[in-house]
């Protein structure tokens, strides 16, 4: 199954309190396996577009079972990439993501709603 979402995503860097907002311009997902996939997202930011690819897994974590996300981001302008994970939690249709992101030494938190807009 594929299935194609709209959204925004919000990163709030660790040591600055400071928060950059937008919109997701595409977030494709691919069902891999019961309880797993893969999720390519586009987002375009006032410090240029960011392209995040994330390979989601079924956890146990005792008694009910919650998802993890973990994969990198990159971004052309100027040239550079790094790892970023998340919890994913579903309701309904919609999708929403929690985690950390790296980028220039720096820790950021970094989340995501998601809702979808085509299934195929």
């Amino acid at each position: 199954m594929t299935a194609l979402y709209d959204g925004n995503i919000t990163w709030t860097a660790r040591s600055k309190h400071d928060r950059t907002t937008s919109t997701v311009t595409r977030v494709i997902w691919r069902e891999k396996e019961p309880g797993g996939g893969e999720l390519a997202i586009d987002v375009p930011t006032p410090h240029g577009r960011y392209t995040i690819n994330l390979r989601v897994h079924a956890l146990l974590n005792g008694i009910t079972p919650a998802h993890a996300a973990e994969g990198r981001w990159s971004t052309p302008t100027p040239p550079r990439s790094g790892g970023c994970s998340a919890r994913v939690f579903a309701s309904g249709t919609s999708l929403f993501l929690f985690g950390e992101w790296e980028e220039a030494g720096e820790l950021y938190d970094w989340w995501i709603d998601l809702w979808p807009v085509e299934e195929e």
